[in-house]
């Protein structure tokens, strides 16, 4: 939408379905270096393993980089090896193992597919009975190969996003935005200050070092968003 009222900014915009099918007919077309995933939400993402699958080079971030953050049980235990404090959470393809693992986890809790960096489909669940009408209406959606995550709820925490740009051998932190609303409210519809106006210089200092360290072991080539929760 930009490149449309900035008419100077690109050679050429198609209007096309952000389908494979169209997206390759374009790459055919064009026969560009290559094409960049990491601005497009979703959709875009979703595209990448196709595109770079008919010879494609993607550029930025590699697929395998992109995998390791959508994947939320491979992120979960990179936070744990780093000894960052996340959530609990768990991975369930069923009603019968949700209720399982909510004892575990307890409520109230979130839950989301695993391979959504949007909100779609995201939900706090403060019951059984809440879980049960979740899954009634998205259970088809969760599968072995493609699960619901269950994370803990942190109820009276405090969410930051963090932005930044890193090269092979450099990270520029663009800025730590603190949400206003509690954290739970999706950051796409959370209200946002910069800079952080209630943390404290050491909290922002320790924001940064982990940004930082994550983006190393991501293996982010270029842009990178985080969200953080800061509870007690």
């Amino acid at each position: 939408e930009t490149v449309s009222t900035d008419y100077d900014t690109s050679d050429i915009l198609f209007f096309e379905p952000l389908t494979e099918e169209c997206a390759l007919e374009v790459l055919r077309a064009v026969k560009p270096v290559g094409f960049v995933a990491q601005l497009g939400g979703q959709t875009s993402i979703n595209l990448a393993p196709g595109l770079v699958k008919n010879g494609f080079q993607l550029l930025g971030s590699s697929l395998e980089a992109i995998d390791l953050a959508e994947d939320r049980g491979r992120f979960s235990r990179l936070c744990r090896d780093f000894d960052f404090r996340i959530p609990k959470s768990a991975m369930v393809a069923t009603l019968n193992q949700a209720h399982a693992s909510a004892e575990e986890v307890g409520y109230p809790l979130i839950c989301r597919p695993s391979y959504v960096l949007g909100g779609r489909r995201m939900e706090v669940i403060e019951n059984p009975d809440e879980l049960d009408s979740y899954f009634e209406r998205n259970g088809s959606f969760f599968s072995e190969g493609k699960p619901c995550l269950m994370d803990q709820f942190l109820e009276g925490a405090l969410e930051v996003d963090v932005d930044l740009v890193r090269g092979k051998d450099w990270v520029v932190i663009a800025g730590i935005v603190e949400h206003i609303e509690a954290a739970g409210v999706h950051s796409g519809d959370s209200m946002g200050v910069l800079p952080p106006q209630r943390l404290r210089n050491d909290t922002c200092e320790r924001i940064e070092e982990m940004s930082i360290r994550l983006s190393h072991a991501l293996g982010i080539i270029g842009h990178l968003n985080l969200q953080l929760v800061i509870k007690d």
